[in-house]
Order: C-alpha cells, then sequence, then structure tokens
C-alpha cells in the first residue's frame, strides 16, 4: 500500500515542536518518493556545523542494511572522488569516509528504495562555502554523483580512470608514432594529452603540446608524436596526461619514443 505524502507530524513531534515545519518538508520527500513508486532517491545536500567550523568535506549516507543502497552509494562516492580528486584543482578536497549509516537522515531512514544522500561540503566552513559557491566545483561534485549512478545502473564496477600500461612507440621519420596506453575505468567523451619532453634525443629539436587528440582503437589509447628527419635513431622520453571531456586526469605517465631512420 503507497503511503500518504502530506502532513506526518501536524502537532509536531515531541520535543521538536517548534521544528514541525522543519520534520515535515524532510519527511515529504521520502514519502513522496514512495508514493510514486521511484527507483531510485538521490538527495543531496550542504553539511553544516554549530560548533566545528574546521569540519569540511564531501560524505554519502545510505541504508547500511540494504546492499542495492549500499552498493550504489560505494558506486556515487568512487565517482565523486574520481571527479574531484582526479583534476588539479582539488587535490586536498577531503572526500570522507563512507558509505556511512543514514538512519538519522529522514530522506534514507524513510525510503523504501535505494537510495543515497550526499553531503557536498560544509557551508559552515569557510573553505567548502568558498567552493560551493563556485559554478565549476557544483558542475564537477555534480558529474561524479550522475556517473555514479549511471555506472551503477549499468552494472559496472568502481574503477577510477587510470593508465595501466605504455608500451615502447617507434616508427618510422619523418612521420607520426602512436603513443599506446591500455587502460581501466570509464573516461567520459573525447579524450586529450597534455605532452611533455623528459628527454630528447642529443642533436634534436623537440617541443612538447597540449590538448593534443587522444584516439581509441582495439581497447588503447593513444596520441601520435611526430617525428623530424633523422639521420640515426632518435629515442625520447615523453611524459603524458590523459583526461577527458569532464576534466577527469589518469595519472601522468611516462614512455620511450623511438624515431627510426
Amino acid at each position: 500500500m503507497k503511503r500518504g505524502c502530506g502532513i506526518s507530524t501536524p502537532n509536531g513531534k515531541p520535543n521538536r515542536v517548534d521544528l514541525r515545519e522543519y520534520d515535515d518538508d524532510i519527511a515529504a520527500r521520502p514519502n513522496f518518493a514512495n508514493f510514486v513508486n521511484a527507483e531510485t532517491m538521490l538527495s543531496i545536500h550542504t553539511d553544516g556545523s554549530d560548533t566545528n567550523p574546521s569540519a569540511r568535506g564531501l560524505s554519502v549516507f545510505t541504508n547500511l542494511n540494504d546492499p542495492k543502497s549500499v552498493a550504489l552509494a560505494e558506486s556515487v562516492k568512487c565517482y565523486v572522488q574520481e571527479q574531484i580528486k582526479q583534476r588539479p584543482d582539488y587535490p586536498t578536497f577531503p572526500i570522507r569516509s563512507g558509505p556511512n549509516d543514514g538512519v538519522g537522515y529522514g530522506e534514507v531512514r524513510e525510503a523504501d528504495m535505494e537510495t543515497v544522500l550526499v553531503e557536498v561540503g560544509f557551508h559552515s566552513n569557510t573553505e567548502d562555502s568558498a567552493l560551493l559557491q563556485t559554478s565549476e566545483f557544483r558542475t564537477i561534485s555534480m558529474r561524479g554523483i550522475e556517473k555514479g549512478y549511471r555506472m551503477y545502473r549499468e552494472g559496472k564496477p568502481c574503477a577510477p580512470f587510470a593508465i595501466t600500461s605504455t608500451g615502447p612507440a617507434a616508427g618510422k621519420a619523418p612521420g607520426t608514432v602512436p603513443v599506446p596506453f591500455t587502460y581501466v575505468g570509464y573516461p567520459q567523451g573525447a579524450m586529450k594529452a597534455d605532452v611533455e619532453i623528459v628527454k630528447c634525443a642529443p642533436g634534436n629539436t623537440c617541443g612538447g603540446a597540449k590538448g593534443l587528440p587522444v584516439t581509441l582503437s582495439d581497447g588503447k589509447l593513444s596520441w601520435n608524436f611526430t617525428c623530424g628527419v633523422v639521420v640515426s635513431n632518435a629515442t625520447h622520453t615523453v611524459r603524458t596526461n590523459l583526461y577527458d571531456a569532464d576534466g577527469v586526469f589518469a595519472k601522468a605517465v611516462e614512455s620511450v619514443v623511438t624515431c627510426q631512420v
């Protein structure tokens, strides 16, 4: 039987009469989700502390007694962490341990379906508050929540974007040489590479580049190194930063590239 979604405590809860409207607002959300037989309930809040202004970071809460909710929460936390921590902008932003028990939150406690509550940051903390007021941080954190939900629905495990290996690359000069990488994860959209020259072969001129196009073929990523005219085999070392359309970076890796005569 569907539960109604109207006022659940018209006279207020004991010892919380002055918070009746607050409590009913909280209860109305899961009750409405139950009423319409929603498949999933994702609640997105900011956190706050009246006693600890240094408290900060993102937290994920769920029903720890429901395996599906736990799996969803773990996926959301995984990809929020990927989206935030693997960008160069926010490497120190705290992602708090979890998923945590959400029994103290009405959105979690009263929901009959898979449910996750994300506290994106502490509005009571000056650093978090400044971040929460930027459109960039709000956008990337929501991208992480969306990706976590989507990966969960597609049955894909937690797999942050990472390069697993890079083979040596070699090809005839002059011309282009594909620099290949194997990887894990689910990068989004068109990928690009920022390339730095670590070691240029003696007698050669080398230059780095930003925003090089990355191709995906046979399960491998690659970008093209341009070889000029050489009089003997020239071996270079390059460092590659690969990133997807969401700005999620894989950890930089070094590769050896040989331009052959």
